[in-house]
């Protein structure tokens, strides 16, 4: 994971992908199901990946810029839901 941030952080596009059949634990593994984030052994992928972004970016504020854009999706029986977007119903 710290190489695919390193790669993100010099300018390369990066992806995360879930992939599984249902109940296999890919929002466990994503972190998304585990509000408990203080517990470092428990955190998932993205809480993980926030976390060192946003610290790397503090220690390198004075030479470094930033932009950052987060896709959040959710592909289920041909239904796309963008999961960052609160006007997206379920199934829809």
């Amino acid at each position: 994971m710290k190489d695919l941030l390193s790669k993100a952080l010099e300018g390369y596009n990066a992806t995360i992908l879930a992939y599984g059949q249902t109940g296999s634990g890919k929002t466990y593994t994503m972190g998304t199901s585990n509000m408990n984030l203080n517990d470092e052994s428990e955190m998932g992928i993205i809480p993980r990946v926030i976390r060192d972004i946003f610290s790397i970016r503090s220690e390198r504020e004075k030479s470094f810029e930033m932009v950052l854009k987060i896709s959040y999706f959710e592909i289920y029986n041909d239904n796309i839901i963008d999961l960052l977007d609160p006007n997206t119903i379920a199934g829809n």
